[in-house]
């Protein structure tokens, strides 16, 4: 019973620091940042993020319809509706990695462009 009390005594103690302790860390934050772009380098710096961004997530995406293609053509045992299923596939995952490829190039192109 005495070890129960120290140990709801301990639970107790722990839930009150850890209660505070966040905001214990919003009073430490004394400088405020202004949020968004605040000139022309800092809206290409955004527009170039989310084309890197796009491009590394249509990539990947582009790679495992690949594989994903492949799979499909070694497991169709020569069923002609998933070898097509699978060229399908293929040349969909290739347009993807043509369309991220692009991307980057128009992305280099129009911050040429603008800066």
């Amino acid at each position: 019973m005495k070890n129960k009390k120290r140990f709801f005594s301990a639970v107790v103690a722990f839930s009150l620091v850890f209660l505070f302790a966040g905001t214990l860390a919003v009073f430490a934050a004394v400088d405020v940042v202004k949020a968004g772009p605040t000139s022309l380098t800092g809206i290409t710096d955004i527009f170039e993020t989310v084309v890197n961004w796009f491009q590394g997530i249509v990539l990947l995406l582009g790679v495992m319809m690949i594989v994903w293609a492949g799979l499909t053509w070694m497991t169709a045992g020569g069923v002609d509706e998933k070898l097509t299923e699978a060229r399908q596939r293929l040349i969909w995952g290739l347009v993807g990695i043509g369309v991220a490829l692009f991307a980057g190039v128009a992305q280099t192109f129009i911050t040429n462009l603008i800066k």
